[in-house]
């Protein structure tokens, strides 16, 4: 921005100002892009974990004998995955940040 205002509007410098037009675009675009790249990175990788523990924690109990479901209501095994919910919706910002 300092070029603008002491080159190019001192100097009325159409070429310099085209010039730096084109870059403040690119990087714009640039900025852009590798935004979206990024939310879309982050969207896979979350989805894959949900997909992936969850599909574990299901494969996991399918494998408990039927006394172990007999000991404990519905509404206790319905918790176990809210528990996983809760803990990605911590996890997963911080993991993406870094």
């Amino acid at each position: 921005m300092q070029w603008v205002v002491d080159e190019v509007l001192v100097s009325a410098d159409h070429d310099l100002m085209t010039a730096l037009g084109i870059g403040f675009l690119l990087l714009v675009i640039l900025q852009t892009l590798i935004g979206a790249v990024r939310t879309w990175i982050a969207t896979v990788l979350s989805t894959n974990l949900n997909f992936n523990w969850l599909g574990n924690a299901f494969s996991h109990l399918m494998s408990l004998p039927f006394i172990w479901f007999e000991k404990r209501h519905l509404g206790d095994i319905v918790s176990r995955f809210g528990s996983i919910q809760t803990i990605q919706k911590i996890l997963l910002p911080s993991l993406l940040k870094a």
